[in-house]
């Protein structure tokens, strides 16, 4: 899974038709006073799909962290899909992607 931006701008100004983002990496962290799960992950984009398929480096990685839903919803169990729900709902880079 990873998704797929239209127009999306590398952070050296360079402008891509079809960039594609992809999770590489995360860490989930704990506190338990209050009981909470944090996850620090990494994001790695593509020229396209078709270079990450390819083999080719990644243009940038970024970092991000949240905290983890445990609420009871359909989303608690799939963390990964949180992570690109947070994605597309709380950076502009990605709000107008979709997932590939």
């Amino acid at each position: 899974m990873g998704l797929v931006i239209d127009r999306y701008e590398t952070k050296h100004g360079i402008e891509l038709e079809h960039a594609y983002a992809k999770i590489t990496s995360g860490a989930i962290i704990g506190e338990h006073s209050p009981k909470r799960f944090y996850i620090h992950f990494d994001v790695d984009v593509f020229a396209s799909i078709e270079a990450r398929e390819a083999g080719k480096p990644r243009l940038e990685s970024r970092s991000y962290s949240m905290r983890i839903n445990t609420d009871g919803d359909d989303n608690q169990y799939n963390v990964i899909k949180q992570c690109y729900l947070f994605l597309k709902e709380h950076e502009p880079a990605y709000e107008e992607s979709r997932d590939a």
